[in-house]
């Protein structure tokens, strides 16, 4: 079920979803629960009328242990909400748990107190939440605690979203990551941890993170870093055998964030080399993982430097059709632009000229040029012909140093 604009009749549809399921002739029909962006804890004209939409929504909660997902962003829910509906949690059966813009700040400590003692729970968003730090170790202090108590000592959680929540410090990483073994996905994009955090970050990950062995998702972009940090982000996937998604690169809303991009000098030779070495450990712990399956059915790997792929998603080195060809140099190349402030038109994709392509590309519907400005707007370096994945490498490397595409 999914609603929005309901405010005023948010508890007499509670009531109806708890109805659902007490039917008792027929399998209920909700499954999926989301009413993101409804402001329900807000009180409007009546006072404590928010405190009684969200108690009504922990209610209906415990009443419904069968719905696998609660999409419940957006909701105005701070630390004391937020006490309620973790509590209501720990007697259901959810997989999916969707909080994102919602003030919980310290209100963390409940959810990670909630994940230990909820084993069905594989999905946790935190997105711009409000936690800083402080909300970030209470989440820890949390975990630890309903470990103290519960039947397990970790959590079963596969995916975390902490981005956009002005985390500063990564001290707790550790301490939170030792109740999360089986954790796949880890989101901390735009939090200001720079490149001393992500020394600590490494650290832990490289070292002594028991999830490092199931980490196969990890969203590092817009984190304030430099140079200084690609070594180390070598070593997190070297350490992480599973890992074969990196993102590096920024949101759109970095900016709106007042919060700082990721900073690498292209210009320089050495920093090409460790991403190299970065996209080839990808590539590698693919490979290791595909344990004889077909090569289509490979897990998608990818090194993101803005907002998109950068690696070939399939390492087979196939022929790209010309729209493959042009959405991954359009990636590259506004990478290359990433400082966070330009507005770039980074590629040009004009209609076929006399002479302009030879050999039209397989599967394009519309055969076209790529035009590709180098740095200084100045060059333009064109393909005129369909490339394999390895030609295209070494036309992006070309790319950077300012040489030109392969023809």
């Amino acid at each position: 079920m999914c609603k929005q604009g309901f405010r005023n009749a948010f508890i007499k549809t509670c009531d109806a979803v708890v109805q659902d399921a007490d039917q008792g002739t027929k399998t209920p029909l909700i499954k999926h629960y989301l009413i993101g962006n409804n402001r329900i804890a807000e009180n409007g004209d009546t006072p404590g009328e928010g405190g009684r939409r969200v108690a009504a929504l922990a209610r209906m909660i415990m009443h419904r242990p069968d719905i696998e997902t609660w999409f419940l962003a957006g909701n105005s829910m701070g630390p004391d909400h937020i006490s309620l509906i973790a509590d209501a949690l720990k007697q259901t059966k959810a997989k999916y748990v969707w909080l994102k813009m919602n003030p919980v700040k310290t209100g963390a400590y409940h959810l990670g107190k909630m994940l230990v003692l909820a084993p069905s729970v594989e999905l946790l968003d935190l997105f711009n939440t409000g936690l800083c730090n402080d909300g970030l170790k209470a989440f820890a202090k949390g975990l630890s605690d309903g470990a103290a108590v519960g039947p397990s000592s970790a959590s079963n959680l596969r995916h975390l979203y902490l981005s956009i929540n002005a985390i500063s410090s990564v001290q707790v990483f550790e301490s939170m990551l030792s109740f999360l073994p089986h954790l796949e996905s880890l989101f901390m994009g735009v939090n200001p941890i720079g490149d001393e955090g992500l020394e600590r970050l490494a650290d832990v990950l490289t070292n002594k993170a028991p999830c490092r062995s199931t980490l196969k998702r990890l969203n590092i972009d817009a984190l304030a870093l430099t140079d200084k940090s690609l070594p180390l982000i070598e070593d997190i996937v070297k350490a992480c055998p599973s890992l074969v998604a990196l993102d590096l690169g920024s949101y759109k809303s970095t900016n709106y964030f007042d919060q700082k991009h990721n900073r690498f000098d292209v210009e320089k030779e050495s920093t090409i080399g460790h991403l190299e070495k970065i996209a080839r450990a990808l590539v590698r712990n693919a490979e290791m993982s595909k344990d004889g399956r077909e090569e289509k059915d490979l897990p998608m790997h990818y090194l993101g430097l803005q907002h998109s792929l950068v690696v070939g998603i399939n390492p087979d080195d196939r022929t790209l059709s010309l729209s493959e060809a042009a959405k991954i140099i359009n990636d590259v190349t506004k990478n290359r632009l990433h400082y966070g402030t330009e507005k770039v038109e980074a590629l040009r994709v004009e209609k076929k000229r006399p002479g302009a392509i030879e050999e039209p590309c397989p599967g394009a519907s519309d055969v076209t040029t790529l035009c590709v400005p180098a740095r200084n707007h100045g060059n333009v370096n064109i393909l005129s012909n369909p490339v394999t994945q390895k030609e295209l490498r070494i036309s992006l490397k070309g790319l950077y140093h300012g040489g030109m595409g392969c023809g």
